[in-house]
């Protein structure tokens, strides 16, 4: 797969990382990579807190290309992003960009030292060589910023088999607003073929997100949907429905 490199840094930090920046541009033109993707975070004040924001349509790119090359994601500060599309950013409605991409993307801090891009890309190369996913009924290859669960740690089995024990397994799980998804591989449909963290997908591969009773919202940083019967996820967290069984409610470029 081809292999890309983002960076998200402070507006205020561009002169400061602008060394280490352009030394990764140049390594990852010595490598034959992908063009250098640079985002900057803006300084909001969240519940009279400073915090990093990053734009929920960067964060929302940033995923999806996760989804279809190797990506990895230096970071500068602690950048988070908005759960949901929304004017006034709230405490309880922000991600880490470090979670938000957790076992989609290979993510580190951005390095002060230019002398160090070298060695911080080579673990990258590493992390590349090798998959981080099982198959489609890996608890990995969920979205996690949209299926809701307080189990998000997923790195050894038995964190993944208690994952299961709480959700369900892979072609049925319940997540903690009690929404069912499930995944039926005759019902796949689109030519899209994903892949999470170095294993590929089935074309057309997502889940069907159905609620049992009262309405529920899905959401991700640019859009959210009222979802009064089903509507289909996919594992980069895209959303597919159509009325009467789901219609969008909100957006935010």
């Amino acid at each position: 797969m081809d292999r890309e490199v983002w960076v998200v840094f402070p507006k205020a930090a561009r002169e400061r990382t602008a060394e280490v920046r352009d030394r990764l541009r140049r390594e990852c033109r010595r490598r034959s990579w992908r063009q250098l993707q640079e985002r900057s975070s803006a300084e909001r004040r969240v519940d009279g807190r400073p915090m990093q924001l990053l734009a929920g349509s960067d964060a929302v790119n940033l995923y999806r290309r996760s989804h279809r090359v190797r990506v990895a994601v230096f970071l500068a500060g602690k950048p988070v992003i908005p759960l949901i599309p929304q004017q006034d950013a709230r405490l309880g409605k922000l991600t880490p960009v470090m979670n938000f991409v957790r076992y989609k993307a290979c993510a580190m801090r951005l390095p002060s030292d230019p002398q160090e891009v070298s060695s911080q890309l080579d673990l990258y190369d590493a992390w590349c060589r090798r998959a981080g996913c099982e198959g489609g009924r890996d608890p990995r290859c969920l979205p996690l910023h949209v299926f809701r669960s307080r189990h998000i740690d997923l790195d050894t089995p038995e964190q993944r088999r208690r994952f299961d024990d709480v959700h369900g397994v892979g072609a049925h799980r319940r997540d903690d607003r009690r929404l069912s998804w499930r995944l039926d591989h005759t019902r796949f449909h689109g030519a899209d073929i994903l892949h999470v963290a170095g294993y590929e997908l089935p074309a057309g591969f997502h889940w069907d997100v159905s609620v049992d009773g009262a309405a529920r919202t899905v959401a991700t940083p640019t859009e959210e949907w009222r979802v009064s019967r089903y509507i289909n996820v996919a594992p980069d967290a895209h959303l597919r429905g159509r009325m009467p069984y789901a219609r969008r409610i909100r957006s935010r470029a």
